[in-house]
C-alpha cells in the first residue's frame, strides 16, 4: 500500500507543481495586460 501512496502523492505534487506554473503564467499575463491598458488610457488622455 505504500507504494501505492507514494504514487498518488507525487501524481498530486507533479498536479500542484503544474497548477502553480498555470496560476505564475496566468499572473504574468493579468500583469502586461494592466499595463497595456495603463498604457492606452494614458494615450488617451
Amino acid at each position: 500500500m505504500a507504494v501505492a501512496e507514494d504514487d498518488a502523492r507525487r501524481n498530486l505534487m507533479a498536479k500542484l507543481d503544474s497548477a502553480k506554473a498555470k496560476l505564475d503564467e496566468i499572473l504574468e499575463v493579468k500583469s502586461k495586460l494592466v499595463m497595456e491598458n495603463k498604457k492606452v488610457k494614458q494615450d488617451i488622455e
